[in-house]
């Protein structure tokens, strides 16, 4: 399947896909997406983790820095509360600097429907977009797919 770019992506070292050109996707593959159904106590319970390196050089532990800092909780468990887990499939498309990158197949619209919660970031290109875990390329903020996506639903219908 050939797929024509319709954002372009650069790099300090040079363009990477370059828009009005077309790709060939290599393979589709269903990968792990972490994203984030909560954004602000994710993040409020991420910089306490974060912030605790001091206490934890005087000898705490994750099981007792509750002790120190109030609404502390383990990674794992903000991950369990706060991030959900899914196998979706992505792209695995070769872009003009030799290196091969993956794209969710996944519309932000199906993000939101399974929870996820739309990002506050700072930078202007993810916020208001789904939340992540990590970074994750979208294949429609680059790519012409929902033309596709749509053609495959139809035919799954009998259309």
């Amino acid at each position: 399947m050939r797929l024509r770019c319709a954002e372009g992506m650069m790099a300090h070292w040079g363009t990477i896909f370059e828009e009005g050109k077309e790709y060939e996707v290599s393979s589709i593959e269903d990968k792990k997406v972490g994203f984030i159904t909560d954004y602000d106590i994710y993040w409020e319970k991420t910089k306490l983790i974060a912030g605790s390196r001091d206490w934890i050089k005087k000898g705490y532990t994750k099981e007792n820095l509750r002790e120190v800092i109030p609404g502390y909780i383990a990674l794992e468990e903000v991950k369990r509360l706060y991030v959900k887990e899914a196998m979706l499939p992505h792209a695995k498309i070769k872009g003009d600097d030799g290196q091969t990158y993956w794209f969710c197949l996944t519309p932000y619209e199906e993000f939101y429907r399974m929870g996820a919660a739309a990002s506050k970031a700072q930078n202007r290109h993810l916020r208001g977009k789904p939340a992540f875990e990590y970074s994750v390329r979208v294949i429609d903020e680059n790519f012409d797919y929902a033309q596709i996506r749509r053609d495959k639903a139809l035919r799954e219908l009998g259309i």
